[in-house]
């Protein structure tokens, strides 16, 4: 048995709406808007007490092109406590950053807070 199929044409399938927006009017979530310039971001990070530690935790923000406002480490026994502050940062943003901080071996905890919300 044939049966015919109607499928909806490309100008249907899409709001009006949808297509006249420009890309300014539907921010993605990863990019920065002015609502998040007064938001701060607060990563408390405890690590193994190794050289190369701080080296790679910030080597992941450097990779996506964020300076952290403040970095405050501080050795205590085997372990090394690190905060970081970074102004400005969405929040989906951040909990991809910090996921990709608990993914580093010598990384045991990671948390995160925001602020100025």
């Amino acid at each position: 048995m044939n049966q015919a199929v109607s499928l909806p044409s490309s100008t249907t399938a899409l709001p009006a709406s949808l297509l006249d927006a420009t890309h300014a009017e539907r921010p993605d979530g990863w990019t920065r808007r002015p609502a998040d310039m007064a938001r701060q971001a607060h990563f408390a990070i405890r690590a193994e007490n190794d050289a190369d530690v701080l080296c790679k935790l910030l080597n992941l923000f450097a990779l996506q092109g964020w300076l952290p406002a403040e970095v405050h480490a501080v050795q205590a026994g085997e372990w090394l406590q690190v905060d970081l502050r970074v102004t400005g940062m969405p929040e989906q943003r951040g909990e991809v950053m910090a996921e990709r901080m608990r993914s580093l071996v010598s990384v045991a905890t990671v948390e995160l807070a925001f602020s100025g919300c």
